[in-house]
C-alpha cells in the first residue's frame, strides 16, 4: 500500500467527524419522533458494511434530533455519503466498518450524524456510484484493515488518519465498485477477491 501513488486527501475526497455530541446537544435529541420536526440521528449502532440501517433492528437506542433554527448548525445536508464508524472494540474483527448513506433513502432535507462516527463526500459535486462503491469495498477490506492496524494502535479511526492513507488510482477504485456492485452477494470474502484481482496482488 505504500507504494500507492495517492494520498486520500490529494483525490478530491473530504472526511469529517460528525457534528452532533450528545451530552452538549440534549436538548434536541428525543427517544420518539416529533412530528416533521425530527430527523433520524445516526450513530454507531446504525452502521454495517456497505448499508445505513435505520431503524437499527432490536435496538432501543435510535434517537431523533429536533430541526429548528439552534439546531441547524449541527445537521448535515443530505447526499450520498461515506460512513465510517470512530470507534471499535479490540474484540472486534475489523477496526474499519464503512456504510454506505444513500440519500435516496433518507427523503429529507437535513440528518443528524454523532460524533462517533466520521463521514466522507466530495470535495465538490457528488459521488459516482462506482466511487462509493469501490471505497466502501477498500474500507471494509481486511487488506485495508491490516494496513490501517500498522500505524494506527488504538481503537479510533481518526480523520486525520484517513487523510494520509495511500490509495489506489480512482481509476482502479470505480473499477471496484463497478464489479462489487455486479457481484451477487457481498460477502468478506468476495469484496477482497475483486480488490486483490483489480489490484494485481497475489
Amino acid at each position: 500500500m505504500d507504494s500507492w501513488p495517492s494520498r486520500f486527501q490529494d483525490m478530491g475526497f473530504r472526511i469529517s467527524t460528525g457534528p452532533v455530541v450528545t451530552f452538549r446537544a440534549l436538548e434536541f435529541i428525543s427517544r420518539e419522533r416529533n412530528g416533521d420536526d425530527s430527523v433520524p440521528l445516526l450513530s454507531m449502532q446504525n452502521v454495517r458494511p456497505f448499508e445505513m440501517v435505520w431503524p437499527a433492528k432490536k435496538s432501543k437506542k435510535d434517537a431523533w434530533f429536533r430541526v429548528c433554527n439552534d439546531s441547524m448548525p449541527l445537521l448535515l445536508p443530505v447526499k450520498d455519503y461515506l460512513i465510517l464508524k470512530r470507534f471499535t472494540a479490540k474484540e472486534e474483527k475489523r477496526r474499519l466498518v464503512a456504510g454506505i448513506f444513500w440519500a435516496e433513502n433518507f427523503p429529507l432535507r437535513s440528518i443528524g450524524l454523532e460524533n462517533h462516527l466520521n463521514y466522507i463526500c466530495k470535495t465538490s459535486g457528488s459521488f459516482s456510484k462506482a466511487e462509493i462503491y469501490g471505497l466502501a469495498a477498500l474500507f471494509n477490506s481486511a487488506l485495508l484493515d491490516r494496513y490501517f492496524r500498522t500505524i494506527n494502535g488504538n481503537t479510533q479511526v481518526n480523520a486525520s488518519d484517513i487523510r494520509t492513507l495511500p490509495l489506489p488510482p480512482v481509476s482502479d477504485i470505480c473499477a471496484i465498485g463497478e464489479r462489487v456492485q455486479q457481484a451477487m452477494k457481498l460477502t468478506p470474502s468476495e469484496v477482497e477477491n475483486v480488490i486483490l484481482d483489480q489490484l494485481g496482488i497475489n
